[in-house]
């Protein structure tokens, strides 16, 4: 799959995660990014890190190098500790 449909899709979810009512914290986020991208992304990765100190916790979703539902500024200073693989 091309990147520019990748990043289509990543725009769609985008759109679609600002109409709810409150935004939703990362791993809820990220789980709900994956059921959405699951048919359409062959090479999804649902990540969660760490860091510290202070100790914090974050989940997000690639697509071999490209993150989907956040910035690379946000999470290259976590090490992953557990990826679900499509």
């Amino acid at each position: 799959m091309g990147v520019e449909r990748i990043h289509y899709y990543a725009s769609v979810f985008q759109h679609l995660r600002n109409l709810r009512f409150r935004r939703p914290r990362c791993l809820e986020d990220s789980i709900g990014g994956y059921l959405f991208f699951y048919p359409y992304i062959p090479s999804l990765e649902l990540l969660v890190g760490v860091k510290q100190p202070p100790f914090r916790a974050h989940a997000w979703l690639q697509s071999g190098d490209l993150i989907l539902n956040d910035a690379k500024r946000a999470v290259e200073d976590y090490s992953v500790i557990l990826r679900f693989e499509k």
